[in-house]
């Protein structure tokens, strides 16, 4: 078989599985549940020295909506604070203080309060629901858009390349490359679903609080 259609066939992939990875990080910084890939990209200024988040702190969950961001040394941080409003300055920011056992160099037990940042993720109102989905629908056009010149550019260079070749060899071409349109086209559109739940699931969990909080003055006020 054509080795130049096959290198050709293979670069193809190769680019609707970056093409998809790329999708899927920008949807994931479309911060509706608290995805750790959105920590990444934050850089902390310590000492004059910018450092990645994980490289300074400690970073745990205890649910799909909020951080929790232990810094290494505790002075450090108001560093980390400001480090993380200048990539995500929409997610709120509380200081809390943990508990924490541990056995020091005599064996005896202590409890130490170690103070922490609870990184929260910005509701998703009516305001933010709509903005979100059209967001999430924007991206995902433009992957789509270029898979397709990705897909269209392949098909015209493996022709090319293939012509000549017996009709087995260019069927098996073929379903080789059906296969992987389809892999990595329903790979697409599954994230993509996944967010648009994920911004539903949020914003149903806004609307329900709004509804607890409104029952919850109604009460008060027959006090």
């Amino acid at each position: 078989m054509n080795r130049a259609a096959i290198r050709e066939f293979d670069k193809m992939s190769d680019s609707l599985s970056t093409l998809n990875a790329q999708f899927a990080y920008r949807l994931m910084n479309l911060c509706v549940k608290s995805e750790p890939v959105a920590l990444l990209p934050i850089l902390v200024n310590i000492e004059g020295e910018l450092q990645k988040l994980e490289e300074c702190a400690q970073i745990s969950k205890d649910d799909d909506y909020t951080f929790k961001v232990f810094a290494n040394y505790s002075s450090d941080i108001p560093a980390l604070a400001q480090g993380i409003f200048k990539t995500h300055p929409e997610f709120k920011q509380e200081l809390f203080e943990e508990e924490v056992e541990y056995i020091d160099e005599d064996g005896e037990e202590r409890v130490d309060k170690v103070p922490y940042i609870l990184l929260t993720m910005p509701e998703v109102n009516d305001d933010r629901y709509d903005v979100l989905k059209d967001g999430v629908k924007a991206i995902y056009e433009d992957t789509k858009v270029k898979m397709e010149n990705v897909i269209a550019n392949a098909d015209v260079k493996m022709a090319e390349l293939m012509a000549g070749e017996s009709e087995a060899d260019i069927e098996k071409v073929k379903k080789n490359r059906d296969k992987q349109v389809k892999t990595w086209t329903e790979q697409r559109d599954k994230v993509y679903n996944k967010k648009l739940q994920e911004i539903e699931e949020a914003h149903s969990k806004w609307l329900l609080e709004q509804s607890d909080q409104r029952l919850k003055n109604l009460m008060n006020m027959k006090k």
